[in-house]
C-alpha cells in the first residue's frame, strides 16, 4: 500500500502512541471490519475546546454566583 510519506509518518506516530506499529493497526482495523461487517470509523468527533482557561473562569464565576 502506498500513500503520502507525511501521512505515513503522522500515522506511525499516532499508532506508536498506542503502542502499535502501522501494520498492527491495519490488521486490527481489518479484523474489526470483518468481524462487525462495518468500518470502525466515527465522523462525529468534536473539536477540543479552545480557550480552556476562559471556559474554566466562566464556570468558576457561575459557581460563585450559585453559592
Amino acid at each position: 500500500m502506498h500513500f503520502d510519506p507525511v501521512v505515513k509518518q503522522q500515522f506511525a506516530q499516532l499508532t506508536a502512541n498506542y503502542g502499535l506499529t502501522v501494520a498492527q493497526a491495519f490488521k486490527l482495523f481489518a479484523n474489526q471490519s470483518i468481524k462487525t461487517g462495518v468500518l470502525p470509523l466515527s465522523f462525529d468527533w468534536q473539536k477540543p475546546i479552545e480557550n480552556n482557561e476562559l471556559s474554566i473562569d466562566n464556570l468558576n464565576s457561575k459557581c460563585q454566583i450559585l453559592k
